[in-house]
């Protein structure tokens, strides 16, 4: 990625517009930004920890990390996110609104 341009360039470099919208849409809610400045201490913090931190329900991190894997396209991180391959559909973190 070219941050510094020495020339005019006429195409937009969407790289860079993705990057930040990325950024932006992982730090648009007060929760996922407490869990982030809490992540930055380098410890590893349980599930049960960032919720308490953030003031949310304690599956929410759980479901995070399912949707951001999803959104990622990173299909084994889905799969251990949702608990599992062999976890039964009931008791998945995630699940659509037909089992709710």
């Amino acid at each position: 990625m070219n941050f510094l341009h020495t020339e005019y360039n006429s195409e937009p470099d969407d790289s860079l517009e993705k990057s930040m919208s990325l950024v932006a849409s992982a730090i648009s809610d007060p929760s996922r930004v407490s869990i982030l400045c809490a992540l930055m201490d380098g410890r590893a913090w349980t599930a049960t920890e960032l919720s308490a931190v953030a003031g949310i329900a304690s599956e929410l991190p759980l479901v995070e990390a399912a949707r951001a894997a999803a959104d990622g396209g990173d299909f084994a991180a889905y799969i251990s996110a949702q608990g599992g391959a062999n976890v039964p559909r009931d008791e998945q973190t995630v699940s659509d609104s037909t089992h709710v």
